[in-house]
């Protein structure tokens, strides 16, 4: 039988942190880059920019992929059974978003839900650090935690939690590379 993989899906295979920012730089004039994004909660000083985006209901599914993150789940399919988590806000888009850029991935492989880190797999890949922490805090040192380096999952506190940490947002080509290298070794 096969090991799971439980991916937790903005910011490791959808862009959606990326497509922030350009939006803020876009709508507001700023000019924010992803790398001085080091919290969800100080997009901007006056309030929650994930707020305001969210209001339109097909974000999601025009949101693009983290560049090489298609590829990694095509070569990790193979070899583990894949989970896909993410919140439960805009479901339509959501899954449009699969059909669009996964086609082969079923929609019950597809869960949404705030609680994404009760889901017990083998391994557990995720940008947000309180997903880390609580997946770690749940399931415990055998528990493969993995997360894609964010200027907002940094810090002692997260590191404590990571099994592998791939390195970097801005190259995710080569974090998705480490994490399937790893994986496919069995060295994580």
């Amino acid at each position: 039988m096969s090991q799971t993989l439980l991916v937790s899906i903005d910011d490791t295979i959808v862009d959606l942190h990326g497509y922030w920012t350009r939006w803020v730089r876009r709508t507001l004039g700023t000019d924010i880059r992803l790398r001085d994004v080091t919290s969800y909660e100080t997009w901007l000083p006056e309030g929650n920019i994930g707020d305001m985006i969210n209001k339109d209901k097909n974000i999601i599914s025009r949101l693009p992929p983290m560049e090489g993150a298609i590829e990694a789940m095509d070569q990790l399919r193979s070899d583990f059974k894949i989970i896909y988590a993410g919140r439960e806000f805009h479901p339509e888009s959501r899954l449009k978003w699969f059909r669009k850029w996964l086609p082969w991935v079923p929609d019950g492989d597809v869960i949404l839900s705030y609680h994404t880190p009760r889901i017990k797999a083998d391994f557990f890949v995720s940008a947000h650090p309180d997903e880390l922490k609580e997946y770690r805090a749940l399931w415990g040192d055998k528990a493969k935690v993995i997360t894609i380096d964010w200027p907002f999952n940094r810090g002692e506190e997260i590191e404590s939690v990571v099994s592998l940490r791939a390195y970097d947002f801005a190259d995710s080509v080569h974090a998705w590379g480490t994490i399937v290298r790893y994986m496919t070794r069995g060295e994580i």
